[in-house]
Parts: structure tokens; C-alpha cells; sequence
């Protein structure tokens, strides 16, 4: 199709069309995504049609829909992503740089966007405001036939109501530290986690009426809840009586997964009550594959049921009859929250998700590494709440986990902390989110800037109805979605 060609139009019957944006930098953003997805599964069923789409990578030219795969590279070499984060925070920098992405992807997005239709479009990713907003903005332009952005009709001296672009949220994923490009003037919503990033939004311009603080959108299974620890770990096929510790490298596997679980291991070798490890390593089958092969690592998955089964019930065994430390190596799991419910402690990078899902179980946090700039804040939000430690060196977290696990004083800390942590978890976060979210889809009205003849044109015509000649300037649409 044309650039220029109409926005079709879908019937009455259809079901509300949403669109998730977000790019694959690391497994935190998808995660996100899913939770709201399910979550509008969950509360309203065949209502709302939800596509997640990597628009990044999937809709932009080469090379930039390239820049995705760079993340890990990055991260990696931390000294680069350090360089990255901080030269693009000032907006002289990455406003001219959106605007580059913007002129040479246009066509393509555009493309995108009439073929989804979204009646709401939702941001998960720093760097989808800037672009999607002024694509969409120009397809309304388009469809109003001045080219501007601005209403139908009026520039041609017509009074037609004005065709308006969908509306725009955006889902802040980071915790705490979060880049400036995730925060822009004409989203209709912005929802944040913490009020740290409350202020930050209100820093960049957002109003109190655009900004909404519920929490970070995790899986509803967190939500839940869950039986005690050692009904879990019979459950899940595990020693009911032993203690448990996760490892966890987020979706890629990522981390000093292999050497903090040699060392955990050989620190809880000599466990009066046994030990267990379980080590979720997501997508990295290789790193699955060498744990499984190492001596006195467990190459079989314990036996788990599935989830609708009826669950397995008895007293709490009095004390575990096996020695030693048992490992289980896992890869992507789909019962995280089953798995956590069932640690006494988590060892895990600082990604936002991972902590809040965390919280909400109650499970005391070890993180052992950070993404720099982005994730340092969570660092320190965890460890100024007192739900966990930062420990990057193997043999000292090793140290930590024997302290808290097989030590009195330790055993009464790890309750104190799961207690603070479960009051700072947000288990309905996603929920209110997505009411949030149904709510803002279903509105008649959508905020649109308009250019200064289209605002005399309102004012000498707002007998006509569907116009608020507050500072919102506010305008009943013609949908060019629906």
C-alpha cells in the first residue's frame, strides 16, 4: 500500500485490538508483554485481541532493525554499554537520533500499523516512544488530508470531526534508573513501578494525570497463592525437608551461572539437613547441557505435574533424610512462580522482573551482577529495603547462602527478610494495569496537540460539541483504527 492510502476499518463485532511493542534486549521486555497479555486473557477473555510484535527488529530497515542483537554484545563488554546509556540520555542527543530511525523507518511502521489496526498501542521498550508516536501521528495527518497531524476538514475550511491517533501507553519495565527516551509528553498513560520512577517521569514533563504508579507487571501466576515451601518442593519432586536455592541468569542464561554454582554446591556439601540447587539457566541449552554432565550434578528434571493437578498434601517432614548438596540444572521454565514459592533464597542478576517476582513471593535476594547504569538502582533498592545482598565474587555468595541456610541466626534473618520482602511486593500490579489500559482503549476521547489554526478553528466552533478548550485539548475522534 501507498503511504498515503487510508487506515481500514474494522466492524463493530470485532474484538479491541492491541498492540505490545517491544524489542528483545534482554528476556525482560517479552516477559512484560506476556503479563499483560494473559492478564487481558484473564480479565476479559475474547474482548481485547493482543499482538506482541518486536517491531524493532521486525518492522524497521537494515540496519537498524539490526541494533537489537547488539545488546548482548554490549552488556557483555560493560565499559561500551556504559558509553551507550549515558551519551544518549540527554535529550539534544536521542531526540535527533529518534528522529534519524524515525525518517528512515516511517514507511515500513506505517506499513505495520495499518496492518494491525491497534485500537490501543502499548510500549514496553525505552526506545519505542519517540518513533511509534510520530508515525501514527502522521497517519493521522494523512487521513485528515493536511499532512499535519491536525484534524480532518479543518484545513480545508470543512468542520468534520477530527480523525485522531490511537491511544498510547507506556509500561515502564525498569525498576528504578530508567533512560530518559522512556518518558514522552504525548503518551496518554505512563505506568511506573517505584517512586523513584514517578519522579523521573514528572522530571521529563509528565503530568500527574498522565502518570500511574502500580507496580511492575509480572506473570498473574504471583498473584497467587501458593502452599508452603516444603508441600512446593514435594510437589515439584524435590526433597520436602532440604533447603532449597535458586540460581538464575534471566531468559539467556547469562551470568557467572556455572562458577557461583560449583561453588554454592561445594559450600553445601556438608548441610546438616542436605541441600538442594535448582539452576535455571532459560534459553542457554549448552550451559544445561555441561551442568548435567559435571559429577554430582543431577542430570534427570525432577518429576513435576502439571499445574491444574490436584496438589500433594502431608505434614512437614521433620528432617531431611538425604546428605549432601543435589543439583538440578533446569532450562526455560514455565512455573517460575511454583519454583520460587519453593526457594528459601534466590541468587540472580538485578533485572527488575526477577526482583519483583521475588518480592511477591517472599524469597530473600543474593544478586550477583548488573546490567550498568540501567540496573544499578535496583541494587540499591534492594539492599536498602533489606530484602537482599549484592555479591559478585562466587565463594562470597557461596559463603552468604551457608550463613543464611545452616546457621540459627541466619534462618531467623531469611524470615525477617521474606516478611519485608512480601510487603514490598505488587503481586496486583498487572491487573490494575490492564483495567488501566481497557479503560483508556474504550475511551471516546483522545489527546491530540493541535496545530494553532486548529486550536482558533476549536475555539470558534465549540458550539458544535466534542471539543475542551482546556490546556488537554481534548477531541472527540473519528478512530482511524476503528
Amino acid at each position: 500500500k501507498s503511504d498515503d492510502a487510508p487506515m481500514p476499518s474494522p466492524t463493530e463485532e470485532e474484538p479491541r485490538r492491541v498492540l505490545m511493542l517491544m524489542s528483545d534486549t534482554g528476556g525482560g521486555h517479552r516477559a512484560s508483554a506476556q503479563a499483560l497479555r494473559d492478564t487481558f486473557h484473564e480479565l476479559y477473555g475474547n474482548r481485547f485481541q493482543v499482538e506482541i510484535v518486536d517491531i524493532w527488529t521486525n518492522h524497521t530497515p537494515w540496519p537498524i532493525n539490526r541494533a537489537p542483537r547488539s545488546y548482548s554484545f554490549m552488556v557483555r563488554h560493560s565499559w561500551l554499554w556504559r558509553l551507550n546509556y549515558r551519551f544518549t540520555q540527554p535529550a539534544f542527543i536521542h531526540q535527533p537520533l529518534m528522529t534519524g530511525v524515525g525518517v528512515a523507518a516511517s514507511s515500513r511502521l506505517s506499513s505495520a500499523f495499518r496492518r494491525f489496526r491497534p485500537q490501543l498501542v502499548v510500549s514496553v521498550h525505552p526506545l519505542l516512544q519517540h518513533v511509534p508516536l510520530k508515525v501514527l501521528r502522521s497517519l493521522a495527518g494523512r487521513a485528515n488530508g493536511d499532512g499535519s497531524g491536525g484534524p480532518r476538514g479543518i484545513a480545508r475550511g470543512g468542520s468534520e470531526p477530527p480523525t485522531a491517533p490511537p491511544p498510547f501507553a507506556t509500561v515502564v519495565t525498569d525498576f528504578t534508573t530508567c533512560h530518559p527516551t522512556w518518558f514522552h509528553r504525548r503518551v496518554d498513560k505512563c505506568f511506573v513501578a517505584t517512586e523513584e520512577a514517578l519522579r523521573r517521569a514528572k522530571k521529563r514533563g509528565l503530568s500527574d494525570k498522565q502518570i500511574k504508579r502500580h507496580g511492575l507487571p509480572i506473570r498473574p501466576a504471583f498473584s497467587k497463592e501458593h502452599p508452603p515451601k516444603y508441600e512446593m518442593r514435594r510437589r515439584l519432586g524435590l526433597d520436602p525437608a532440604a533447603p532449597l536455592v535458586m540460581l538464575a541468569g534471566g531468559g539467556e542464561g547469562m551470568g557467572t551461572l556455572e562458577l557461583t554454582c560449583d561453588a554454592v554446591q561445594e559450600q553445601l556439601r556438608n548441610a546438616p539437613n542436605g541441600a538442594q540447587v535448582v539452576v535455571i539457566c532459560g534459553r542457554n541449552k549448552a550451559l544445561v547441557d555441561k551442568l548435567k554432565s559435571k559429577p554430582g550434578y543431577d542430570a534427570r528434571d525432577p518429576k513435576v505435574p502439571p499445574r491444574d493437578s490436584a496438589p500433594l498434601t502431608g505434614p512437614p517432614p521433620p528432617s531431611s533424610s538425604s546428605k549432601g548438596c543435589r543439583v538440578y540444572p533446569l532450562g526455560f521454565v514455565n512455573n517460575m512462580d511454583e519454583w520460587m514459592a519453593a526457594s528459601d533464597v534466590i541468587v540472580t542478576k538485578a533485572g527488575p522482573g526477577t526482583i519483583a517476582e521475588a518480592l511477591c513471593v517472599g524469597l530473600p535476594l543474593i544478586l550477583n551482577g548488573r546490567v550498568p547504569c540501567q540496573e544499578e538502582g535496583n541494587v540499591d533498592y534492594v539492599v536498602r529495603n533489606k530484602v537482599g545482598y549484592f555479591l559478585t565474587d562466587p565463594e562470597l555468595i557461596a559463603n552468604q547462602v551457608w550463613k543464611l541456610l545452616c546457621t540459627p541466626g541466619g534462618l531467623s534473618e531469611v524470615k525477617r527478610m521474606s516478611e519485608r520482602a512480601k510487603s514490598f511486593g505488587k503481586p496486583e500490579a498487572v491487573y490494575q494495569i490492564v483495567r488501566d489500559l481497557a479503560a483508556l482503549s474504550d475511551t471516546r476521547v483522545t489527546k491530540m496537540n493541535l496545530p494553532r489554526s486548529s486550536r482558533q478553528y476549536a475555539r470558534q466552533n465549540s458550539q458544535l460539541g466534542g471539543f475542551d478548550l482546556g490546556g488537554a485539548r481534548m477531541l472527540e475522534p473519528v478512530e482511524l483504527f476503528s
